[in-house]
């Protein structure tokens, strides 16, 4: 009805309907006046619901509006149809006194029969956005190991994919499609931080809001929950490995074994860590025990615990490899030799671009890799004091501050995060020093949100942020503190490599300290530097 009634209307009458300063915006833009014609198209799209609450517009509406528009109205509204002068009475009157019935019952979708046919085209294709999407290498490692789970035949996994890449949504897409066809049954997600069991347990919600078929319960098992883990018969549960290792001590027998007859997946976020004694503990219980037969899937970007440069490191990758059974599930992309090249070709990672920072050691210590692995604090504090590298670092800050970088810094120490915040203080640029000291849950939240929005540029942190932490408009980081450990110096990078398609930046710029120990400038041989202890699916 609503488009019949426009065609009625005088060009004063459509010019009335908008506000005049739009009008002379559009004209001005245009170059011309608007037409009729792009008056009524334009008044198509209002909201004629508010409008016809003013008296003058009803009126108007109501002289535009053919006989066969008033008897299609009466008849709405249980009235007898009349003389065309007598209905139109009518219906002005039932306007005024009853104004929110008429708003109501005017049809704003009907048009003329002619003009519906004229409008109205079938759609031979639509496209349909999902609410929870996955990119194509995603549901190829997600169905490889829902392959594995079905089988039967193994009872552990390691997906490995670059951080960056999407482990969470992969191993969320598992764990739905389990639940999904799991009549009763417990997935378990572990992690070793109420960061990290807070973004899984948030995750999970998206997840199961949209890949999920019945009510199911998302239950928290980390910080101060208090939650019993008795009577879980079915459900996702996010659960500290602290936690967790409580209440193994105390009720080993009794509520922590009904929560163990009742598991049937367990994910392992953040898996190079399982094998360390207490971690693999708590695995073991759900997995290992005849009694108990739950399919272990870890998630890891690094699968091995150290840089192999010496032969316990070998060892404990070994051990890492062993404790998954060597079954590691990963990306296989043709005419690609590393899964992270074809990343960052195809805008999924920034490309990195690494930088040295070179400074004139004044201080007389000179430390090798022996006194970073045997007096690491001592090797900090005295890196931390040292002024003309922290003036190399300040300066590389100012210079990618003046670009409008996003630039995450990793310190040496506490003490050296507050040193450097303090310096950008002094000469006005506003920064965030992030701890687990002195910061809690609350000004760790406030400081990533400030960062996440942009309104502060720069978080300079100590021992947080390498996992659980996503700002994808990261595109610099700053390695400030020296490591022998390839896990951590992959997470530390990992934080600033977000590509465009995951809401990121084209370029990563990668700014290492250079302090005579051994760093790693090549993320392709990085991501691969384990393969030898691993069978991949």
């Amino acid at each position: 009805m609503l488009l019949s009634v426009l065609r009625n209307y005088e060009k004063d009458q459509l010019l009335n309907l908008f506000d005049p300063a739009h009008i002379k915006f559009v004209e001005n833009a245009l170059g011309n006046k608007l037409d009729r014609e792009h008056l009524i198209n334009a008044a198509s799209g209002l909201d004629f619901k508010v409008i016809l609450k003013n008296e003058n517009q009803r009126v108007v509406f109501i002289q535009n509006m053919s006989d066969e528009n008033i008897a299609t109205f009466l008849v709405r509204i249980g009235a007898s149809p009349t003389a065309t002068e007598i209905a139109r009475k009518k219906l002005s009157y039932f306007s005024t006194v009853n104004t929110n019935a008429f708003i109501e019952n005017i049809d704003f979708q009907i048009v003329g029969t002619n003009e519906l046919a004229r409008q109205k085209t079938v759609q031979d294709t639509k496209l349909i956005e999902p609410n929870y999407p996955s990119y194509p290498y995603q549901i190829e490692v997600a169905n490889a190991a829902l392959e594995t789970i079905r089988a039967g035949k193994k009872r552990k996994a390691l997906i490995h994919l670059p951080t960056g890449a999407g482990k969470t949504r992969t191993a969320m897409n598992i764990a739905c499609e389990h639940l999904r066809n799991t009549k009763a049954g417990v997935v378990v997600w572990l992690a070793d931080t109420s960061e990290l069991c807070e973004q899984a347990s948030n995750e999970f919600n998206k997840a199961w809001s949209s890949l999920g078929n019945k009510r199911l319960a998302n239950y928290s098992f980390y910080s101060d929950s208090i939650l019993s883990l008795g009577g879980i018969d079915t459900g996702f549960v996010v659960a500290s490995l602290q936690k967790l290792n409580a209440i193994a001590k105390t009720d080993r027998d009794i509520l922590y074994k009904e929560l163990r007859n009742n598991v049937s997946l367990v994910i392992f976020d953040e898996a190079h860590k399982a094998i360390a004694p207490t971690y693999a503990q708590i695995v073991n219980d759900f997995v290992s025990d005849s009694e108990f037969n739950a399919f272990l899937l870890g998630l890891t970007a690094t699968p091995g615990r150290r840089l192999n440069v010496e032969n316990d490191d070998q060892e404990e990758d070994r051990r890492l490899s062993t404790f998954f059974d060597e079954n590691k599930i990963g990306m296989n992309v043709r005419g690609y030799l590393s899964p992270v090249q074809y990343l960052i070709d195809s805008g999924f990672l920034a490309r990195p671009e690494f930088i040295s920072l070179n400074y004139t050691h004044k201080s007389p210590d000179r430390f090798s890799i022996a006194d970073l692995k045997l007096r690491q604090g001592e090797v900090m504090r005295s890196l931390a004091l040292e002024e003309s590298r922290n003036l190399q670092i300040i300066e590389t800050i100012k210079s990618e501050y003046a670009k409008e970088s996003q630039i995450i810094v990793f310190a040496c120490s506490v003490e050296h995060a507050i040193l450097l915040n303090f310096v950008l203080s002094c000469i006005d640029i506003p920064s965030y020093s992030l701890d687990s000291r002195n910061d809690n849950k609350q000004t760790r939240k406030i400081k990533v949100e400030d960062f996440k929005s942009g309104r502060v540029k720069v978080l300079i942190n100590y021992g947080m942020l390498t996992t659980g932490f996503d700002a994808p408009k990261t595109n610099v980081a700053i390695v400030a503190r020296p490591t022998m450990s390839l896990v951590l110096y992959m997470q530390m990078i990992g934080r600033a490599m977000r590509g465009p398609r995951s809401g990121g930046n084209e370029v990563a710029t990668i700014y290492t300290v250079l302090d005579d120990i051994p760093e790693f400038h090549n993320v392709n041989t990085a991501f691969s530097h384990w393969n030898s202890h691993w069978t991949q699916d």
